[in-house]
């Protein structure tokens, strides 16, 4: 599919919104990677097994591999696909988990310790759940919420399989639990429910056709609340990292510059990482002014290995 027919497919007001944020040459580079089928990446779970283990099956079963160079446990596959790897003996022992590789990068800077209490607000599956459980060694305590009944199922099945035991699901509104856990969590996790920009791929539709402009303001309003609630259960001096797969101002600088103009208690910390394919977040969108530390946030550009991403760290002081 050429770029030409990819801007023909998607809402005409998608991509402005692109073009708003990035460069013409960015935005075709975006586009390009929505017409191709990414690598297929994966977590080693340290619950369970070793490095080394991993990689000698791998090797054996002839799957060719890269290791993420920013991320001890991140795998990429250079050939093979997503069904070979799931044919694997680690990957139906829980061994391994297949996983975006941005979708890795928010429990990186959570500053994770043993015996943390953690709050995970919007968990199913539970990919960072999972995660952040193997970067305790399942010695602290997880509270995985989840709103959806059967996702929760989903959520409770992989924790199992992972060897996770350190992990409590609850299944209610996230919009609540600041009242009922008020400033009882070391760490927040609020990976928000967003329009999904970031994973866009021109070979599934139903990944783009449901996207509506005025979606976006409905996606905010529910992204404030969680970050209210969130918030509010958190202790001070704690860490909230808030996540999104989407590109859209809308949905990440204007929330968060909202939020920490409504709640001087909340500031953000800076965060980078060495990759080609992400920037600071924006200071500035269609003629309106954020925040000036608007730019410690971190936006993941979406590319052949990793999907869009935005990514905000916050301390409670």
């Amino acid at each position: 599919m050429s770029i030409k027919e990819t801007k023909y497919r998607l809402p005409e007001e998608l991509l402005a919104n692109f073009y708003s944020i990035y460069s013409p040459g960015v935005v075709d580079s975006i586009l390009r990677t929505m017409e191709v089928r990414r690598k297929t990446t994966l977590r080693i779970n340290t619950i369970k097994a070793s490095e080394k283990n991993i990689l000698q099956e791998f090797t054996e079963n002839r799957i060719k591999f890269t290791k993420c160079n920013w991320y001890n446990e991140g795998i990429v596959i250079k050939e093979g696909n997503e069904r070979q790897v799931s044919d694997l003996n680690c990957y139906s022992e829980g061994e391994i988990y297949l996983q975006s590789l941005s979708s890795m990068l928010p429990a990186l800077f959570l500053e994770l310790k043993k015996g943390l209490k953690v709050l995970d607000m919007a968990a199913a599956p539970g990919s960072k759940t999972t995660q952040m459980a193997a970067m305790l060694n399942n010695e602290g305590h997880i509270l995985a919420n989840e709103v959806n009944s059967i996702r929760a199922e989903r959520l409770k099945y992989n924790l199992s399989k992972m060897g996770v035991s350190c992990v409590e699901v609850r299944v209610g509104d996230g919009r609540q639990l600041g009242n009922l856990y008020p400033e009882e969590f070391d760490r927040v996790m609020l990976d928000a429910p967003c329009g999904g920009e970031g994973i866009i791929n021109m070979r599934d539709c139903s990944t783009y056709n449901n996207w509506r402009f005025n979606t976006l303001g409905k996606n905010a309003k529910l992204q404030r609340e969680l970050l209210k609630s969130g918030r509010k259960a958190l202790k001070k001096g704690g860490i909230l990292l808030y996540s999104t797969c989407t590109i859209s101002a809308e949905e990440n600088e204007e929330v968060i510059h909202w939020f920490i103009n409504t709640y001087s208690d909340m500031k953000i910390k800076g965060i980078y990482v060495n990759l080609k394919n992400c920037c600071k977040g924006l200071n500035s969108y269609k003629g309106r002014e954020f925040h000036k530390d608007l730019e410690k946030t971190l936006r993941v550009i979406p590319s052949e290995d990793m999907e869009g991403f935005f990514l905000c760290k916050m301390v409670k002081v």
